[in-house]
């Protein structure tokens, strides 16, 4: 495996070696015109863009996939350098499990890397340049993350305060569809929560900053947004059951006395993300408004953290025993290539010499000449058979790694 991610190549390099859905064909044609890559599967996300691939040497295969990434994105191998990772057998192997199932994120156990790496696996599939080992490597190591967010439960527990914030109002008013928000400020605590409130189907989004041209691009990048001026905030706050804040103002922007003007009674919650606070505090204090503060929401951030490292120390005994399961698989696989091998050579060994034999016994009745066929051939699997048998009985006695671990996770369900 070849690639930069997120953990040492700054987003400048990253967004230079990036295949997309534009490019990603024709990177898979490139890959398949040389002899030196036998599979691959490229995937590409914001965070880590990684070629997989099966090769007869390992170390022309890591020149040949460092040249490709310099020459198909046109950029300098000086450039990108110091940025390449390259990992070869059993390092692909456990780095793979781990970036499906969300244990190498930004954010740890985030859902979203487990739909990416199906979507570049059916996209490696579409292009027909997978085969036997990467097939059964992407196919592991997606279920392996499937059950390790099912047995750890990883994911349940946001980390965002945008995301915790969204999720607390969205159990306080019995679920957000079809519900209206405000949102004033538009950065990426903002954009997070607007993303959240989609996903719950929100029905109407205002969103105000005081910078129009913000909130005009803010609208193109989310289709249904509702943009307001900043001056006329007020005026749908009687309208809306939610209001996200998070703006740099040194000031209050949302004070009791010109809110409780517009205010209608009804329940709404207030989300204030802002340091300094947005919202003046003496508004909780209102019949029906439920305040949320960010010190409240990154305390329970905090607690989500700890019990996604508590939940990471379990998930790492499924996934160490997953990746040992796939391992000892690619052993057998190759023992198995070894005696389809042997096998195959013996006929053809078995079938010139036949040949041989019936140019010497010219004038041999047909029916003698079966006879000896089929004693060649007997002798043939007779004498290879016990040395294979010996070899698969010494692959299934001695696996690369052992499955004691299994016991394990089953005590700790």
């Amino acid at each position: 495996m070849t690639g930069v991610d997120h953990k040492r190549c700054p987003i400048e390099i990253r967004e230079k070696v990036s295949f997309t859905h534009i490019n990603i064909d024709a990177a898979y044609a490139k890959l398949k015109q040389d002899n030196t890559i036998q599979e691959a599967v490229i995937l590409s996300t914001c965070n880590r863009s990684e070629i997989y691939a099966v090769v007869d040497n390992v170390e022309k295969g890591k020149d040949y996939l460092k040249n490709f990434y310099a020459a198909f994105f046109n950029v300098n191998c000086q450039e990108i350098e110091d940025y390449i990772e390259v990992r070869s057998r059993d390092n692909v192997v456990r780095h793979i499990f781990e970036v499906a199932c969300g244990f190498q994120s930004l954010v740890l156990g985030e859902d979203q890397i487990l739909g990416q790496v199906k979507d570049s696996y059916n996209t490696a599939l579409k292009n027909e340049a997978t085969g036997k080992f990467l097939n059964r490597l992407f196919i592991d190591s997606i279920t392996s993350a499937k059950k390790i967010k099912t047995m750890t439960g990883i994911s349940e527990n946001q980390i965002s305060v945008s995301s915790i914030g969204v999720k607390l109002i969205d159990q306080k008013l019995n679920g957000i569809s079809g519900k209206s928000a405000l949102v004033i400020g538009l950065g990426e605590m903002s954009r997070i929560a607007v993303q959240n409130m989609l996903d719950r189907q929100i029905g109407k989004i205002f969103v105000t900053n005081r910078t129009r041209r913000k909130v005009t691009d803010f609208a193109k990048e989310f289709s249904g947004i509702i943009e307001i001026d900043f001056k006329d905030r007020y005026e749908v706050m009687g309208d809306v059951d939610i209001i996200v804040s998070c703006t740099s103002a040194p000031h209050f922007i949302v004070t009791k006395e010109i809110f409780s003007q517009y205010y209608r009674n009804q329940p709404i919650c207030i989300l204030d993300l802002a340091i300094p606070r947005d919202v003046e505090p003496d508004i909780q204090e209102m019949p029906g408004v439920e305040l949320y503060r960010i010190d409240d929401l990154e305390k329970i951030a905090q607690e989500n953290i700890e019990k996604r490292l508590s939940a990471k120390e379990k998930g790492e005994k499924i996934l160490n025993h997953d990746i040992r399961k796939y391992i000892n698989w690619v052993e057998e696989a190759k023992l198995i290539d070894i005696i389809v091998s042997i096998q195959n050579n013996s006929q053809e060994i078995m079938s010139k010499e036949l040949q041989e034999l019936r140019k010497k016994l010219d004038g041999i009745d047909e029916k003698q000449m079966q006879i000896i066929e089929k004693a060649f051939y007997s002798f043939a699997k007779s004498f290879t058979h016990q040395p294979m048998v010996k070899l698969k009985e010494f692959v299934k006695e001695s696996p690369k790694y052992d499955n004691s671990d299994i016991l394990e996770i089953e005590e700790d369900k």
